[in-house]
């Protein structure tokens, strides 16, 4: 529930934008308020847009190598990406290969399409009447010479059609082309799959061997729940990995215990002599050096009556 509490930053100002529309007729304060709150509703909406863009961005920065790397239980989503490219390759229809009469009528239909956008663009008040968010739709009339679509508009949109339909006419016989290479391409290809896969798989294991357990290894080690790993057992997997990983964990935590008893040994030996100097100065005597620096006194001998 609190993270939809958001949405009410992008629905808010929606829902105003159409309540100040409907008191447009009493005050241009209301139509400058309603621009307003359409305003920010694009914006918010923006701003969110962009924060999905951001969190994707960062998720998959994470997690490339995890999200892009193969796996085995996508084998047969490569195997047809596989096949799709090889029969792309093979099926290639270059331009020559067109008869002349489907060539003219594929490029007639591409010019006549751009003539239309580019009437549409540059003699838009010949081809439509405005009709702006504020206008009441009652008085809305479809065609005609004060529609929303004029009559040179609607000449241009029939002939917008023609022109799909001339494209169309290429997308036939490219497809009729080629019906008979792709099925014999396909067969081809069909023949090799079980080599492919297995090759493939072959692979996919040689370069990053299972790191888990279970058909694929796709079951993590670490932090592994008991419950789990009685259910895993009892399954039938191997389990050698988990003891492995568990005598790594051990290994890991006597090491790391090793190291701090060794820093708390070296800070015991370096406050020591500091305590000593300590003591030495409360009694009053002066500061005491290390027994390395100490110098030993001369021995005068005593001499005999």
């Amino acid at each position: 529930l609190i993270g939809t509490l958001p949405v009410g930053l992008s629905i808010i100002p929606m829902t105003l934008t159409g309540s100040f529309y409907l008191k447009r007729a009493e005050s241009e304060v209301w139509t400058r308020t309603g621009n307003l709150m359409l305003f920010l509703t694009t914006a918010v909406s923006a701003v969110f847009w962009a924060g999905i863009g951001c969190a994707i961005q960062d998720e998959y920065d994470r997690n490339e190598k995890e999200l892009t790397r193969p796996r085995e239980e996508f084998l047969e989503l490569e195997w047809l990406d596989y096949r799709s490219a090889q029969i792309a390759e093979r099926c290639r229809v270059r331009w020559s290969d067109v008869p002349a009469v489907v060539r003219s009528v594929y490029v007639g239909g591409a010019v006549l399409s751009t003539l239309c956008a580019h009437l549409f663009l540059w003699c838009s008040g010949r081809c439509f009447t405005p009709f702006t968010l504020t206008d009441d739709i009652n008085d809305l009339i479809w065609f005609g010479s004060d529609g929303l679509i004029k009559p040179v508009g609607a000449i241009g949109f029939l002939l917008i059609g023609v022109s799909y339909s001339m494209a169309t006419t290429y997308k036939i016989w490219l497809r009729q082309h080629l019906l008979a290479p792709m099925r014999e391409a396909g067969e081809v290809l069909d023949k090799e799959e079980d080599s492919w896969k297995a090759a493939w798989l072959e692979e996919l294991r040689r370069q990053k061997p299972a790191t888990g357990i279970g058909p694929q290894g796709n079951l993590p080690l670490n932090n592994l729940h008991p419950d789990l790993e009685v259910g895993v057992t009892a399954a039938g997997y191997d389990t050698s990995l988990i003891e492995a990983d568990k005598e790594q964990q051990r290994g890991e935590k006597q090491q790391q215990q090793q190291q701090q008893q060794q820093q708390q040994q070296q800070q015991q030996q370096q406050q020591q002599p500091n305590e000593e100097q300590k003591q030495q100065q409360q009694r009053g005597g002066g500061p005491t050096l290390p027994e390395q620096h100490q110098v030993p006194l001369p021995v005068i001998p005593t001499p005999l009556s």
